[in-house]
This record gives C-alpha cells, structure tokens and sequence, in this order.
C-alpha cells in the first residue's frame, strides 16, 4: 500500500510541475506580447509605418544583455551587461545612436565592477587536494 501512496505523491508532484512550467511559459509569452505592444506603440509615436505585418513581426534592437541581470550595489552596473538600471528601462525608448554610444562605455564599465568570487565546485577541489599531494 505504501507503494501506491508513493506514487501517488510523485504524480501529485508531477502535476504540480507541469502547472508550474505551463504558468512560467503563459507568462514569458505575455512578456514577449508586451513587448511587441510597447514596440508598436513607440513606433506609432515616432510616425514609423506599419509596412506589411507578414515580412515584419517584431523591430529589432540591439542589446548587449546576456541575462545576468544582477546590478551591483557599489557601482549601480548590471554584473552582465554594464547598463544602469535607468538605462536597461529605457533601453526601448532610445535611438539607435544612444544605444550605440552607451555599448561603446560598457567594456569600460564592465571592468569597474568587482567581479564576485565563484563558489569553489567539487571538481576544483578535488583537483586542488590531488595537487596539494603530489
């Protein structure tokens, strides 16, 4: 009987991570739709035709994130990417020549920011100890 029960738990589990992984995929969805809303929207502003919906879905924009997303306190610079936070919100919003002049300081500030020391992985230490023996 105990074994049915366990199964029955590990299926409950299961349910309970396919509806997980279906609500972080309906709303990664809704993301990508809200940026094509907002894309849509600046263009309207700035007077850009449509021109035809088929060869066009959404405007491509440069960006140099790399989906770190991790600002460091001291510097106020994405770990990642090197933009303020004023600067990834309004990443959309800015012309293309902005964008452009903002990636040409990101080297700069990417070496500003203090690197945090990674956690030392079994592997490592594993391979420090053999060393340290022989």
């Amino acid at each position: 009987m105990s074994g049915i029960a366990a199964l029955r738990g590990w299926h409950n589990l299961l349910d309970r991570a396919r509806a997980f992984a279906a609500k972080i995929a309906a709303k990664a969805q809704l993301r990508g739709l809200a940026l094509a809303l907002r894309l849509h929207h600046v263009e309207m502003e700035q007077g850009i035709p449509d021109g035809n919906p088929q060869e066009k879905d959404m405007t491509v924009i440069e960006s140099p994130c790399i989906l770190v997303c991790s600002i460091d306190m001291k510097t106020g610079f994405c770990f990642g990417c090197g933009r303020t936070r004023e600067e990834i919100g309004a990443w959309i919003e800015m012309t293309p020549e902005t964008r452009r002049s903002v990636m040409a300081e990101l080297p700069a500030r990417l070496e500003a920011v203090e690197r945090r020391p990674r956690r030392e992985t079994r592997r490592a230490r594993m391979t420090r100890e053999r060393d340290a023996l022989s």
